[in-house]
Parts: C-alpha cells; sequence; structure tokens
C-alpha cells in the first residue's frame, strides 16, 4: 500500500539550543555499546519502529547493517531502567555533523516521560563530543509524539518534503501474534 509521508528535517547548531527535559528517571542509565553489533541495532530497529512502519533499513541483511554502522561511524547508545533496556538510539558521525539515524523506545515504555530524558542526553552526548551541529528527520508515521519532543527540546526544522512510500502489508514482526 502507498501512502503519502511528510518527512520533516529538524537541526540544532549550538549547545545552547537544547532545552532539557526537566524529567527525572530514577535508576535510568545510558551506555554506549562499543562494539560495533548489527545484530543488536536489527534487533532494536525492529522492536521500536515496528508500529511506526520504519522501513528504510528493514530488507538490510547482515552485512548491511555492519556497514552502516562501520561507515556512519555509527554510535549505538542503550536507555536502561531498572537494568533493563527499554530503548536505543544512533549518532552518526560524519565529521563534526551528526545524524541522530534512529531513537525510540519500546512499546511499553512509551508515555511514561522517558522520551525527552533520553532525548536530552543523546543530544548532550554529541555536543559533549564536539559536534558542531545535531540533526535528525522525523515522518507523519512516526510517534505523534515525537515532534513534539523534538521541538521542546530546541531542534528546529531546515527542510520538509513529501514522499509517496509503499508500506509493506507484511512487515517484520518480532511476536508471532502480531
Amino acid at each position: 500500500m502507498k501512502v503519502e509521508v511528510k518527512v520533516t528535517y529538524l537541526e540544532m547548531t549550538s549547545p545552547e539550543q537544547l532545552v532539557p527535559s526537566s524529567q527525572i528517571i530514577p535508576e535510568a542509565d545510558i551506555r554506549e555499546a562499543r562494539i560495533v553489533t548489527p545484530e543488536l541495532n536489527w534487533f532494536f530497529y525492529h522492536a521500536v519502529g515496528q508500529d511506526w512502519n520504519w522501513t528504510d533499513c528493514s530488507s538490510y541483511t547482515l552485512a548491511m547493517w555492519q556497514r552502516f554502522l562501520e561507515e556512519n561511524s555509527v554510535q549505538t547508545h542503550i536507555f536502561y531502567h531498572k537494568d533493563t533496556p527499554v530503548g536505543y538510539g544512533e549518532l552518526a558521525w560524519r565529521e563534526k555533523d551528526v545524524e541522530m539515524t534512529h531513537f525510540g523506545l519500546l512499546a511499553r515504555f512509551i508515555g511514561k516521560g522517558m522520551g525527552g530524558y533520553f532525548l536530552t542526553e543523546m543530544i548532550r552526548s554529541a555536543w559533549d563530543q564536539g559536534a558542531h551541529r545535531v540533526w535528525l528527520h522525523t515522518c507523519t508515521l512516526d510517534h505523534p509524539a515525537a515532534m513534539k519532543n523534538y521541538m521542546k527540546r530546541g531542534f528546529s526544522v531546515f527542510k520538509t518534503k513529501t514522499n509517496e512510500v509503499e508500506i509493506p502489508d507484511e512487515s517484520v514482526k518480532l511476536w508471532v501474534d502480531q
């Protein structure tokens, strides 16, 4: 099925633009997965993106995931709550220009104030490592609160476009009963 999707590109060009979340998440920990592990990124990509029709990497082979992570100097950050992985984010480094290629929480943790906290920490990580620009894109298929979260953290829109996207009838599901 083809659907019309509005893609919005957002950026921050200085650390002063970051508006941190005031949410405090007890027992939260964000750690970088320091070994490139395409299986880990594949898992989180599908677990987080399955409800939002993430399809841009759905046909990637293991070798393609490995190449994507290595060629883009991707840092994978895992968000833990009470020692349980609840989400992930990827920072792709192209010199000092940093793209947040994927970001999100597992479904059961959405709506608990964790997204703003995690996004704040991901952005801080990029600035702390010397980024000159942090950017991302989202679209109308994403979680309804995603754009609001990005704007609240201080991102500003620098481009929009509309695409016609093929949504597969059968997307990758992690559970048989989905």
